[in-house]
């Protein structure tokens, strides 16, 4: 048995089938004990009442090939916010901010009849202004943290990167301007990879839906979707776990549509 935080698994099951969680224990005694992923870089997570969330990353300089293939990240941008890049003896931490309940909608569309043809995706990040005005609240918040005497006395300090076309924003004193915040946020941020709701569950009178509440495919036999994008609207930051739950539920009612008696 393996204790994973305040849950017990056993492996030793009763149930026909395998449960969740029976199947995240294995993986995390095969696979997360040890091996290059076994430590998470994520120290620490905090939520706030104003609708967004704060991670601390446990690390001060990063591999520039990884970390800006995962971002996105065009190699001047990358370099001027990680300006240590690959130097390893520089210590330090990165504050990552999310909304939590972001109000902009990207949108997938077909870019032909041709079914192998990739579709046209358009995230359409940070396209509502009020996803721009909760990420400055956040770094608004981290300012004054950073502020604060148990950092100030590691001697911890905000990089504020240098991007030509936000440099404008600042005034003469060099302080930042609600322009400039928002300037290095459109500039700066990345994806959290969280993408849901492009085949949204709903109700028989919802036009919106391609789903029914039994996750089959509207106007489609024999067909079912479980996964991120049956969520109708957003969750509050990581949807992992609503997932592996819509997940078990979904493989109860297939259980029950389809008895092993016939």
């Amino acid at each position: 048995m393996c204790l994973l935080k305040n849950i017990i698994c056993r492996k030793q099951f009763k149930l026909k089938k395998r449960s969740v969680l029976a199947r995240y224990c294995e993986w995390y005694i095969l696979y997360s004990i040890i091996g290059v992923l076994a430590k998470s870089p994520i120290a620490g997570v905090a939520y706030a009442p104003s609708n967004f969330s704060i991670i601390l990353s446990a690390f001060g300089s990063t591999n520039e090939h990884i970390f800006k293939l995962i971002g996105n990240y065009k190699s001047e941008i990358f370099q001027k916010m990680f300006p240590f890049s690959n130097d390893f003896s520089k210590e330090g931490f990165v504050f990552l901010t999310t909304c939590a309940q972001p109000k902009s909608r990207g949108y997938i569309i077909l870019k032909s009849n041709n079914y192998k043809t990739a579709p046209i995706i358009n995230p359409n990040y940070l396209e509502h202004k009020y996803d721009i005005e909760c990420t400055k609240k956040a770094v608004k918040v981290l300012k004054k943290l950073i502020d604060t005497k148990p950092f100030q006395k590691i001697g911890a300090k905000i990089h504020w990167p240098y991007i030509e076309e936000c440099s404008q924003w600042r005034d003469e004193q060099g302080n930042n301007t609600e322009n400039f915040l928002e300037c290095l946020i459109r500039f700066c941020s990345m994806t959290g990879y969280h993408p849901a709701g492009t085949c949204a569950m709903g109700g028989q009178n919802d036009s919106n839906a391609v789903l029914d509440s039994f996750f089959r495919v509207n106007s489609i036999k024999n067909l079912r979707i479980v996964d991120g994008s049956v969520l109708p609207t957003p969750v509050s930051t990581f949807p992992n776990s609503i997932i592996a739950a819509l997940a078990d539920y979904a493989s109860e009612i297939i259980q029950l549509t389809y008895p092993e008696s016939e």
